[in-house]
């Protein structure tokens, strides 16, 4: 007649999911089996079972709460076991941030291969910003100075003695 409303699958452990919730749930799915039983009682089986429901609903939510609260709790004076406690909640996984290779090798090629393409890059933003600027500025591009004639350089006396 009317399709049940709790799954009778079984599912994880749920460690917030305490006795008296276990308890409260089998009169919850007593009142929706007597809803769904056609009778002739005044009372209106809808609408305790409808009550039932919504307050064993609340009582899965403050379990929830004080369950998980408690657990954060206990981890705040150690801000590691907080944080992968946290993640562990989250479903997050730690990935980590070194490489997979073995040998040294593809790892140094890697990144030269990066440091490459990351220098090309930016000789060719270099090349476009020069060029852009050049054509939005009337005046001439000011050139470097030249650099053909150097002092020569002397070793002080001073610096002798270090």
């Amino acid at each position: 007649m009317h399709q049940t409303i709790f799954s009778s699958r079984k599912s994880k452990c749920n460690h917030w999911f305490t006795s008296t919730l276990r308890a409260f749930k089998y009169t919850v799915r007593h009142a929706e089996n007597i809803w769904n039983v056609p009778t002739l009682l005044v009372i209106d089986p809808l609408s305790k079972f409808k009550s039932l429901r919504n307050r064993y609903h609340n009582l899965i939510l403050a379990s929830k709460k004080q369950f998980y609260s408690n657990l954060v709790s206990s981890c705040l004076g150690n801000p590691r076991r907080l944080w992968q406690t946290i993640n562990k909640l989250l479903h997050r996984k730690s990935s980590s941030p070194l490489p997979t290779s073995t040998s040294a090798s593809p790892v140094a090629d890697s990144l030269a291969s990066f440091l490459t393409d990351k220098i090309s890059k930016l000789r060719l933003s270099l090349a476009n910003s020069s060029t852009s600027a050049s054509t939005c500025s009337p005046s001439s591009p000011i050139t470097p100075p030249d650099f053909c004639t150097f002092k020569p350089a002397f070793e002080s006396k001073s610096l002798k003695s270090y």
